[in-house]
């Protein structure tokens, strides 16, 4: 009687790889033990994105799930495995049930296993994008960021460099603090590069970016990225309470460091240009100053009698003239000295005051 061996059947070969999957996926969520010691595995935490787009046709647990807490070997595991495949471009929602399910299925062990964040996923599915030309030359705030070998550069710095590229117009210091759940795809580095667009035109306080990852010259995928940004800024403030109708004295101000979370009144950075003007709004002490708090004003007008001011070396002197233009503190104007028509000449010099200009040398 002849006995034949028959080799493994399909069915059995797949159970087989079902099996070494369920092996591999349960030591991922095993902690390390020390020799001579037991320990009891750690609990592997995984947070459900709200929404998440795609360009492509199919869905994978990293792309609705930040692993940035969970297990290193587990999230290599299960990361680019597919939740569903052979998608249209459209919008569907994935739910805690359907990820647990297929966790399931790949043989996690769910009771260490925590499945957080969104109650569900809003995947939106776009075609690919057609391949966009590398710009000619260099532009002042280039939207694009590109990760090359060897190079340090990650989707965080490119979004750090492309926030202090928009508000270096404004001038400070940019503090930008980004969603924890964005750690993952920040430390995206070589060899994708950054496509980063703004979700709104604000520049201070919470605000989303898309960003589209790049590899080869084709779109992987695409990102939202959430940060909070402040904006550090030296604004002049009153150094003493400055009443309506009085006028602002050089002693009366002084500069402080303040912090912006929202777009909108900056306050203004040079005390020296505000020197002289006229308080329209009553401004307490350690308050910022703006432009509607105050009033520019001519201390001398035209043809107005002024007293001209000259010294050096110890001798000052001081004559009468007749100002040829009006202007405000620090303005250079021209004066006409001398009574008679062959006594007259007309001199250049600086509004210091009322009615008092400093003669200019030469």
């Amino acid at each position: 009687m002849n006995t034949e061996i028959m080799g493994p059947t399909p069915t059995r070969r797949r159970a087989a790889q079902h099996l070494a999957r369920t092996a591999l996926v349960a030591l991922a969520c095993v902690s390390h033990v020390r020799a001579g010691e037991t320990a009891e595995p750690e609990t592997c935490s995984l947070a459900l994105r709200p929404h998440v787009t795609l360009e492509a046709d199919r869905v994978t647990l990293a792309d609705v799930l930040n692993l940035a807490d969970a297990d290193a070997a587990l999230a290599g595991e299960i990361a680019e495995l597919p939740l569903r495949e052979g998608l249209s471009p459209g919008r569907i929602t994935i739910g805690h049930a359907e990820v647990i399910a297929r966790l399931d299925e790949l043989g996690v062990n769910l009771a260490r296993v925590l499945v957080g964040g969104a109650l569900e996923c809003a995947v939106t599915l776009v075609p690919p994008a057609a391949p966009e030309p590398e710009p000619a030359a260099p532009r002042p705030t280039p939207a694009w960021r590109r990760s090359v070998p060897g190079a340090s550069l990650t989707l965080g710095d490119a979004l750090r460099e492309y926030i202090r590229g928009e508000l270096s117009a404004i001038g400070g210091d940019a503090e930008i603090v980004f969603d924890r759940a964005s750690d993952e795809v920040l430390r995206l580095g070589a060899p994708y590069a950054f496509s980063i667009r703004p979700a709104d035109r604000a520049k201070l306080g919470l605000r989303g970016f898309q960003v589209t990852l790049r590899r080869d010259g084709r779109s992987e995928r695409v990102v939202h990225v959430t940060a909070r940004i402040r904006l550090l800024r030296d604004v002049v403030v009153a150094r003493r309470p400055l009443n309506r109708g009085n006028y602002v004295h050089p002693d009366d101000l002084m500069v402080q460091r303040r912090a912006f979370e929202r777009d909108g009144e900056l306050g203004l950075v040079r005390p020296d240009e505000l020197a002289g003007q006229q308080v329209r709004n009553y401004v307490p002490v350690g308050q910022m100053l703006t432009r509607d708090d105050l009033k520019a004003v001519d201390m001398v007008t035209r043809a107005q009698r002024v007293r001209v001011t000259s010294g050096g070396a110890g001798v000052s002197l001081e004559l009468n003239g007749v100002a040829l233009e009006s202007g405000a503190l620090g303005d250079t104007i021209r004066v006409r000295l001398g009574e008679s028509r062959t006594d007259r000449r007309t001199v250049r010099g600086v509004v210091t005051g009322f009615g008092i200009i400093r003669l200019l040398e030469g």
